[in-house]
């Protein structure tokens, strides 16, 4: 997960994906749904997730594990 500093841009941080999911995302989205609306947007795939982890971690998204 790269987070901002001296060497990392804003851009290139994981807090920049997130802004990106949080605005593109919407209700009852799946996960694919959401990285076709994202993945030009973001750094990388990796970072795509390390984002839906952080948002996650700080309960701005929530997963339903049942409906997948």
């Amino acid at each position: 997960m790269k987070l901002p500093n001296k060497l990392f841009d804003y851009k290139e941080s994981v807090f920049y994906d997130c802004v990106v999911l949080m605005k593109e995302i919407k209700d009852e989205m799946t996960i694919i749904e959401l990285y076709k609306a994202c993945r030009k947007k973001c750094n990388s795939v990796q970072s795509f997730f390390d984002a839906l982890d952080v948002l996650y971690a700080v309960k701005k998204i929530d997963y339903d594990f049942e409906r997948m």
